[in-house]
């Protein structure tokens, strides 16, 4: 859950920096597919750069980019650390 909300807040971030328009819902969206292990974050990322292609193939790259390195710094940095503090002591 709490990688969840870290992927949302950071793409409404992402978001409003690249003048996204419905960017609050947007990040909703790549939120709630973040609940979902493994692809879940992928699947929305493509589904939000989909719905943002109209406005421009280049912001929707911007977007994408955007977004997988946000993807890459919550798998490999933050994931680990939030494991480690859940796992029980043997």
């Amino acid at each position: 859950m709490l990688l969840s909300i870290f992927f949302g807040i950071s793409t409404f971030v992402v978001f409003i920096l690249r003048d996204i328009s419905n960017a609050l819902v947007m990040a909703a969206v790549a939120g709630a597919f973040g609940l979902i292990p493994g692809i879940g974050a992928t699947i929305g990322i493509s589904l939000i750069c989909l719905i943002i292609l109209p406005q421009g193939i280049l912001l929707s790259l911007k977007v994408l980019v955007g977004c997988i390195v946000l993807q890459q710094v919550e798998e490999n940095l933050l994931m680990p650390r939030i494991i480690l503090c859940k796992a029980p002591l043997i």
